[in-house]
């Protein structure tokens, strides 16, 4: 049979071991804890992403939709020519204030889609 020999070594501070083993070991779990931390804000961005993926689809097809239903007309192209500046009429204020709005309404929505 095998005797199995057993060896000790003379520790000259066991107290300073002990403490040094015991504060490695918190650091360890101490990194433990962060890499939990970060792996969650991970899961958490993946679903951010996903659900932005989620909304660009719902626009493209959104989008879609409106060039189906809004009127095909060709616009010609302008030459480029020096910047003037043109007063808006009446219309071209209030369509732009009605855009302006209709912005507004989208980016509430977007906003109450990130924190909801």
């Amino acid at each position: 049979m095998n005797k199995s020999r057993d060896y000790h070594i003379g520790i000259t501070d066991p107290v300073r071991v002990r403490r040094d083993l015991l504060e490695s070991t918190r650091a360890v779990i101490h990194m433990l804890q962060r890499y939990e931390q970060v792996e969650e804000l991970r899961a958490e961005k993946r679903e951010e992403i996903n659900q932005l993926k989620d909304i660009f689809t719902e626009i493209r097809q959104l989008s879609s939709k409106l060039k189906i239903v809004f009127p095909k007309i060709h616009v010609p192209e302008k030459k480029k020519t020096k910047l003037r500046r043109t007063k808006k009429s009446p219309k071209q204020r209030a369509d732009l204030k009605h855009l302006e709005k209709e912005l507004d309404n989208i980016e509430s929505k977007l906003s109450g889609l990130r924190h909801g």
